[in-house]
């Protein structure tokens, strides 16, 4: 019965959203729909639009060998029950961890995304809020590079902010 009544909740959302999407403003899923689904993952991006966002907003975070991933928090205690930040992590290494589980057993094993991953499949069907994370004050020129080389590459420039802690729209 309670669980009936959730997906006719859930649907009841969707119709409401798709109906908001169309003034033109941008209705953002904030990490995805992160309420349903574990945040910042493909699954939570595609379930946000299903539900209709028109827009995403995410965080981007620099692996230890400088793989752009996606990912908001400072350390991954919370997400992933291992401790330290991402730019501890080499890519191999956040592969192999599991970013779902914490968020029920029916997420168990799903893969933290690349930036390029979100960019390769959302790149303008939507508009993209970026939030570059750093855990200093300095940002790497050469990852900001790479960034909006990639923006470029998926052609997606009129469809993306890149956001900066603290908060500067670049």
């Amino acid at each position: 019965l309670w669980g009936t009544f959730l997906e006719e909740l859930e649907e009841k959302l969707r119709v409401i959203l798709r109906e908001e999407a169309k003034t033109g403003f941008v209705n953002y899923a904030h990490r995805g729909a992160s309420s349903y689904r574990p945040e910042n993952t493909m699954a939570a991006f595609r379930l946000g639009l299903e539900m209709g966002a028109n827009g995403i907003e995410t965080d981007v975070q620099i692996s230890k060998d400088g793989v752009l991933m996606i990912y908001h928090d400072d350390t991954m205690e919370a997400k992933t029950g291992f401790g330290g930040s991402i730019c501890d992590y080499t890519y191999e290494e956040l592969l192999q961890l599991d970013f779902g589980s914490k968020h029920g057993e029916k997420f168990k094993g799903l893969k933290i995304p690349t930036f390029e991953e979100i960019l390769q499949k959302f790149a303008c069907h939507c508009i993209m809020n970026i939030h570059i994370k750093t855990l200093s004050e300095h940002y790497d020129e050469a990852a900001m590079k790479r960034i909006v080389a990639l923006i470029r590459k998926y052609d997606c420039v009129k469809h993306v902010y890149l956001m900066l802690s603290p908060d500067r729209v670049i």
